[in-house]
Order: structure tokens, then C-alpha cells, then sequence
């Protein structure tokens, strides 16, 4: 394995973000083997109304994880109001109107905004009386997740598309690859692997076909609920007692995470007798690493987890916060993972 620099701060990447610049010294963040990803041809994205990039286009954001990436490619400028959604860490300035939640958007406060195009998550809104009501006005809408680590390359392009910031997708998606590739090298030849149980809202967890389950494929752990028949079912303790994971990871979507959250979490009637509770096998993560444009993150933590002497030269806070800095020019300001000491 060949140790590589965090690589991206030259004169091209200084004018990466219109609203700020950040400097800051070169990493050595993690070792990984065969940096060279190809990069995936842009998969087909619903699109209605006439959509053409410039760096002038007035967008309004009902979809959090697009809102991040726009913000990464360092088109806030482009950005005129947004959905309501939780707290993002990269955030110090909340400057844009809001139009309402991701699932119920206000029409009429997106038309008063005058944008050229709404981006939207693939089901919601939803389409019907949304897209056509917008089309009258020459309002252009995109229906596109942002959340599946398999359509990160197309997801990133197809934005920078829109805002002329194709250079700056290059380098996101170079530092994702090397992420991926970092996971890949270090976990590909394990055979025997960690099996995990993974949680949302309360006692719910993610089957196949969910972003969540993305992420431990690419940790080559065995999710314990890949086979369950809905993609968010609710399980009991009973269920779980019988699967007995060797890990288990609960997804915080509120605030800063804490020792609190832990013990209560850990604590629940009857878990006292999981093997991963006894063995302190039991991680609180953000939900900000989950699912979204920080995914990969997600996973690199997921990984040195369950495979703790694949990952000895790996520091995923490191990892995490030059990220943020990056992409973002903030510091680290909150707890993201939760590990019992």
C-alpha cells in the first residue's frame, strides 16, 4: 500500500468557493491502494422544463443533500431559498428564505422567489399539481436523491452542471474515490464478516435497496436486515436478540451527540443480554455521515469499527474534518460518532 497525500490545494482549487476562501496545510490522511477510479457516465435524471447551465441560474433547494453539494461546489451564490431541514454543521449563516418542508413545498413562496429551477428529491413532492404549477411559471424542477453512494458521480456532475462548476466536481469526486478506494483495499479479502444492525427512528432499520444499506456493503459487513421485505421495517427486540448482531449502530438525527443518548440508547428493556451491548459494540453516528453526500465518511467509520486492525493508519475524524474544511471552510464545532470508552 502506497501512503498518498490528501491531494487537491493548488492555484486551481483557490477560486473553488465565490462566498469564502480557506487555507489550510496538506493531510496525510489515510493510506490506499490504486488511486485511479474511472469515472461513471451520468445515469438518466427526471427533468422537467428546460434546464441550461450557467453560473447565474436562481435555484430553490428542496432537497437537503443537494443543497450540500451545491454549497461544496461552491455555489451558495446560486442558491435562493431552501427547504426546511435540520441543522448542517457546515452552516454558520442560514441567509435563504425557506419555502416550507421537503415533503410539502410552498408553491407560491417559490414562484415569488423567481427561481429558474427547483431541485427535488426523486418522489417529493409530489409530481402531480407540483411540476405542472411550476412549468406555467418557467420554473424548470429536478427530481434527483443525492443519497446513493453508487450515484455520486453522476449526482455531483449533473449539478455542477447546472451552475457551471464542472472543475469543482473533478476534485469532489477524486477525494470521494479516494475514500471508496481506501474502504475497498483494506476490507475486499475479508471473509468473515461482521454482522451489524443499523438504526434510524426507533427500533426501525434499513433493508436492501436503501442508502444506509449501500454504505455496509462497501464496508463488507452483513447487514442483518438486507432480507427483511420492506426497505424500512420496524423490528422488536425479540427479532433482534434472536439475530444477536456483533455490532450495532444507531443513526442520531438530532443535535450533537451524547454520552446521554448513548445510555439511554444502550439501556432498552432487554439488550442487556446482546452480545454487542456486552462487548461495548455499540456506535452513535450523525446522520450527517449517513445516506447523503458524506456517506463514504459514514462508511470509513462503519469500517474501522468492525475491522479495527484493517484500518491501524486511519483516522476517519481526520478524514471527516478535512472534508469539512475543504469543501465547506469550517473546523470541527460537534461530535459526530459516539464511541463508549
Amino acid at each position: 500500500m502506497t501512503a498518498v497525500f490528501y491531494c487537491g490545494l493548488n492555484e486551481r482549487y483557490n477560486h473553488m468557493r465565490k462566498y469564502k476562501t480557506v487555507i489550510f496545510p496538506l493531510l496525510l490522511m489515510f493510506l490506499i491502494a490504486g488511486c485511479g477510479v474511472k469515472q461513471k457516465p451520468l445515469t438518466e435524471v427526471k427533468v422537467t422544463g428546460n434546464i441550461k447551465g450557467n453560473d447565474e441560474k436562481r435555484i430553490v433547494v428542496t432537497n437537503s443533500n443537494a443543497f450540500e453539494i451545491l454549497i461544496g461546489l461552491g455555489a451558495s451564490d446560486n442558491i435562493v431559498g431552501i427547504n426546511k431541514m435540520p441543522q448542517k454543521s457546515f452552516i454558520t449563516d442560514e441567509k435563504w428564505p425557506v419555502i416550507g418542508s421537503w415533503q410539502t413545498p410552498n408553491i407560491e413562496a417559490i414562484i415569488n422567489l423567481k427561481p429558474s429551477m427547483v431541485l427535488a428529491y426523486d418522489k417529493w413532492p409530489d409530481a402531480v399539481g407540483f411540476d405542472d404549477k411550476l412549468a406555467a411559471f418557467n420554473i424548470a424542477v429536478d427530481r434527483i436523491d443525492c443519497y446513493f453512494l453508487s450515484k455520486y458521480h453522476s449526482d455531483i456532475n449533473q449539478l455542477a452542471s447546472y451552475v457551471g462548476k464542472e472543475e469543482q466536481a473533478e476534485w469532489m469526486i477524486s477525494d470521494f474515490d479516494k475514500i471508496v478506494n481506501t474502504i475497498k483495499s483494506s476490507v475486499g479479502d475479508i471473509k468473515e464478516r461482521k454482522r451489524v444492525y443499523i438504526e434510524f427512528s426507533e427500533f426501525t432499520t434499513m433493508s436492501r435497496g436503501t442508502g444506509n444499506n449501500e454504505m455496509l456493503e462497501l464496508s463488507n459487513v452483513e447487514n442483518i436486515a438486507s432480507e427483511l421485505s420492506i426497505q424500512y421495517p420496524k423490528i422488536s427486540t425479540e427479532w433482534l436478540l434472536k439475530e444477536n448482531p456483533d455490532i450495532i449502530i444507531k443513526i442520531i438525527t438530532d443535535g450533537s451527540i451524547t454520552e446521554d443518548m448513548y445510555k439511554r440508547f444502550t439501556e432498552r428493556k432487554g439488550w442487556d443480554k446482546l452480545e454487542a451491548v456486552k462487548n461495548k459494540n455499540v456506535y452513535l453516528i450523525s446522520s450527517e455521515l449517513c445516506s447523503g453526500p458524506r456517506a463514504m465518511i459514514g462508511s470509513l467509520y462503519i469500517s474501522k469499527w468492525c475491522y479495527p486492525e484493517k484500518f491501524t493508519n486511519v483516522n476517519p475524524d481526520s478524514v471527516h474534518f478535512e472534508w469539512l474544511n475543504k469543501y465547506y471552510g469550517v473546523e470541527q464545532n460537534k461530535d459526530f460518532v459516539y464511541i463508549f470508552n
